[in-house]
C-alpha cells in the first residue's frame, strides 16, 4: 500500500534537473510543485497496471521499479527516470506493469496538471512525448 505526503524543496530541485521539467517557467514548476506529491510504494506495489488508467505521471526519487509487458520482465527503471509518460502524453494506455522490486518513493503528478501544462507549453508536450516514443521503443 503506498503512502502519500506533500513536496518541499529538495522535491523542487529534483524537478528541476530532469529534463522534462528543466525548461518550465518557474511559475509553473511552483504551481506543479504544490499539486504534486511523494507517494512511496513498497516491494511488490504496482504503480501503474498494464491496460489500465494511469492518473500520474511518476518521477523516481529512490528506489528500483520493474516493467513488465504482458508477464516478461523488460527492465528496470530507477532514481531519475520518470514512469507513466507513454499514458500521461497520451501515446497510449498504459502498455506495462510497472512493479517496485523494492521501497519506491516517487513525485506524483496528477494527469490533469500535467495534460494542461502540456497544452499550454509546446516544448514540454514535445519532451515529455520523446520520452515516451523513446520508451514504448524500448519495450517492443
Amino acid at each position: 500500500m503506498s503512502e502519500q505526503n506533500k513536496l518541499n524543496a529538495e522535491h523542487l530541485q529534483a524537478m528541476q534537473s530532469h529534463v522534462l521539467f528543466s525548461k518550465l517557467p518557474e511559475q509553473i514548476l511552483q504551481h506543479l510543485h504544490t499539486d504534486g506529491y511523494t507517494e512511496t510504494f513498497v516491494k511488490g506495489d504496482a504503480l501503474i497496471t498494464q491496460g489500465e488508467f494511469n492518473y500520474s505521471l511518476f518521477l523516481i526519487l529512490s528506489g528500483v521499479v520493474s516493467v513488465v509487458t504482458d508477464g516478461a520482465k523488460v527492465t528496470s527503471l530507477q532514481q531519475g527516470d520518470v514512469v507513466g509518460e507513454i499514458s500521461t502524453s497520451g501515446l497510449s494506455a498504459p502498455v506495462a506493469d510497472v512493479i517496485a522490486e523494492e521501497d519506491v518513493q516517487v513525485l506524483a503528478f496528477p494527469i490533469g496538471e500535467i495534460n494542461e501544462i502540456a497544452f499550454e507549453y509546446e516544448a514540454f508536450a514535445e519532451t515529455l512525448r520523446q520520452i515516451a516514443m523513446h520508451r514504448a521503443e524500448s519495450l517492443s
